[in-house]
């Protein structure tokens, strides 16, 4: 979970959108609370995955 805080912070930062990274940030607790509901769904966690990996992969794409 705390990957995943990371992992939507540095989209924000790469974004420079300043408000957003203090939303989530003030927002955190109740993202990972919601983030452990969302991955105790048999098979989430593997889509969770997925669509970090695909989100990574468009980023790139775009850098290219």
């Amino acid at each position: 979970m705390g990957l995943d805080h990371e992992f939507h912070l540095s989209l924000t930062k790469l974004a420079k959108f300043t408000i957003m990274e203090q939303m989530l940030t003030n927002l955190h607790n109740l993202t990972q609370l919601m983030g452990l509901r969302a991955v105790r769904q048999p098979g989430r966690m593997k889509s969770v995955l997925e669509e970090h990996q695909q989100i990574i992969q468009a980023i790139e794409e775009k850098k290219s």
